[in-house]
């Protein structure tokens, strides 16, 4: 049962115990107006405070319904940002074959190539680039590249892309430079 669902349960059973206290509370008041001795006075008491105590309760049930619901919402607008943030996957990436290294290891390479490349063009510093990405490939459980799994690595390289794309970088035509500098070579 997640917060919300825990929330809404909460505060049906306030508002049963509600229902109930307000009925108690309207039997000893007619009671106590039809007959007002001691003892109809003394349950107009009770009833009075066990109405002001479900009172109470139900006002923080309410209040705890509305912060799971705001937090039910954050959490669906956090998660509806991300999955608009999280690039497409590299087009490099489904160019490599697999002979030679592990998956893993040419998409650690590849990461380290494009962080290269944005370290050169752009002035930037290539370890804090590949930190970077590793910190949003994994959501923030690591900034190592070393530590990514084959996915997240991925995310990584298509992150680092993509910043260079909205920098104005052409990968086509440093794919293309790269592979005629391997044949010449």
């Amino acid at each position: 049962m997640n917060a919300l669902d825990a929330a809404a349960r909460s505060l049906s059973d306030a508002q049963f115990e509600m229902a109930h206290a307000t009925t108690r509370f309207d039997l000893a008041s007619a009671a106590f107006q039809a007959d007002p001795t001691e003892r109809n006075a003394r349950r107009l008491r009770n009833a009075t405070s066990l109405a002001t105590a479900c009172r109470q309760v139900l006002d923080a049930a309410e209040r705890k319904m509305e912060a799971a619901e705001a937090d039910a919402v954050f959490e669906a607008d956090w998660a509806a940002a991300v999955a608009a943030t999280t690039p497409a996957p590299s087009v490099r990436l489904v160019r490599l074959d697999e002979t030679g290294p592990s998956p893993w290891e040419k998409m650690r390479r590849l990461l380290n190539a494009r962080c290269g490349e944005a370290a050169k063009h752009f002035d930037a510093d290539h370890d804090n680039l590949r930190h970077a990405a590793a910190e949003f490939a994994s959501n923030g459980r690591t900034d190592s590249s070393m530590k990514l799994t084959d996915a997240e690595m991925g995310q990584a390289v298509s992150y680092v892309e993509e910043v260079l794309r909205v920098l104005g970088f052409d990968l086509d035509k440093a794919d293309a430079e790269y592979a005629a500098r391997r044949l010449a070579a």
